[in-house]
């Protein structure tokens, strides 16, 4: 009798288990998207390399700046594209992959003794297998939460940010003690260990990828003009925050300030932007998000306007932070437009498109602020084109449909 009344109960632990191991489990896949972005967000910490490797390379400042340039031109072109990579490989196999070939880029750099091997390492591999990781994770946490895929890119955003700020601490104190190739080769091995976590997290939450298999038929009239204004009032949205950013330490110098202040204001403005991604990320499951990419932009405009009023270094690495809080908002809500007007489906694919405005305004932003500030010796013509580009951005926004996709 013992042995009848154990027997099923015993019999049943196997079915409960494999049940259970079938569920997927939507928040280790969020997990392991902020994981892959924290760690991918190191490409924007570049600025602690370009010193060091104007002395190691006797090279100018403009051929050293080159490598983050081209790096930001193959992240955008590999968001364009990977739509068409998404649905082809499983999830652990581009995810883990994306880090891989990321490493693969830095050990390149580690060993590099001139411009070419950096600018194939860093620039090409490291910068492409960034922009298929950035780009996949954003959509892959959309489809885990559906309901809440706001805060779900919001999170993946804010963490990519929050990785350049804290890289940019560890690889300086690095180069400071070690040099610039093992500073290369400890990220290359930091995103090791990240693709093998990874891979074993997107394994136990059963992570899957579902996109559309004819994109070529998949766009319309109405997508034609959706698009148009969605690149236009993105790349005016994010020409602030990029100026910014770019500009941080340089605007507080420039307004007397010495010792760490300029380095906490890089540092600020970088916790402002990953503090943005998370709030506006989470209330864009909640409030209109026609209404968000109006706001948005007049935020970003109201805290270069107080840039300008001062003069004072202190003040200006707080109204920096307000830059990039606002910023770190307008790239979490951007990417939620694509499933909200396109549908889930085509949400890779038009996400693409219109972060190749990111990608133009990356690369004219902090030049012409560079070239407005040697014509005039301050920052303030700079922070006056950002600012009215931001209220561009915002007029734009008041072009968009209020409906949603249906699909």
């Amino acid at each position: 009798m013992y042995e009848q009344c154990l027997c099923p109960t015993v019999a049943s632990i196997p079915l409960m288990s494999k049940a259970e191991s079938a569920t997927p489990r939507p928040l280790l896949t969020l997990a392991a998207g902020m994981l892959i972005t924290g760690v991918l967000g190191s490409i924007h910490a570049f600025s602690v390399f370009v010193v060091p490797l104007e002395e190691l390379l006797s090279a100018p400042r403009a051929q050293i700046s080159s490598i983050y340039s081209l790096a930001l031109v193959c992240l955008t072109i590999a968001v364009l594209i990977g739509h068409a990579l998404y649905r082809r490989l499983p999830p652990i196999l581009l995810a883990a992959g994306a880090c891989l070939a990321a490493a693969a880029g830095l050990v390149i750099c580690s060993q590099a003794t001139g411009l070419g091997a950096l600018w194939i390492g860093y620039s090409v591999v490291f910068g492409t297998a960034n922009g298929v990781g950035y780009g996949y994770t954003l959509q892959l946490v959309a489809q885990a939460w559906p309901q809440r895929k706001g805060l779900a890119m919001g999170a993946v955003t804010a963490f990519y940010a929050l990785g350049a700020t804290l890289f940019a601490k560890i690889l300086s104190m690095l180069i400071m003690r070690y040099g610039i190739g093992t500073a290369y080769l400890s990220m290359a091995g930091v995103l090791l260990g990240v693709a093998v976590a990874v891979a074993i997290m997107l394994h136990i939450a059963r992570a899957s990828y579902r996109g559309d298999r004819d994109d070529s038929a998949a766009a319309s009239g109405r997508d034609g003009r959706l698009l148009a204004y969605l690149w236009l009032g993105y790349g005016l949205g994010v020409v602030a925050g990029l100026m910014a950013i770019g500009h941080a330490a340089g605007l507080v110098v420039a307004r007397g300030g010495v010792g760490n202040l300029p380095v906490l204001g890089a540092m600020l403005i970088g916790l402002g932007n990953a503090a943005g991604g998370f709030l506006f990320g989470w209330l864009a499951d909640r409030w209109p998000v026609k209404r968000l990419l109006g706001l948005l932009p007049m935020l970003s405009a109201v805290a270069l306007g107080l840039l300008i009023s001062t003069d004072d270094a202190v003040s200006t690495t707080i109204w920096l932070c307000a830059v990039g809080f606002a910023y770190g908002a307008v790239i979490a809500v951007y990417p939620y437009t694509a499933p909200h007007y396109f549908g889930a489906q085509r949400a890779a694919q038009f996400y693409g498109i219109v972060f190749t405005a990111w990608g133009l305004a990356g690369l004219v932003g902090p030049w012409l602020a560079g070239r407005l500030f040697d014509m005039s010796g301050n920052y303030n013509t700079a922070l006056l084109v950002a600012c009215a580009a931001a209220v561009a951005s915002a007029l734009v926004s008041r072009l968009l449909p209020n409906e949603v996709a249906s699909s």
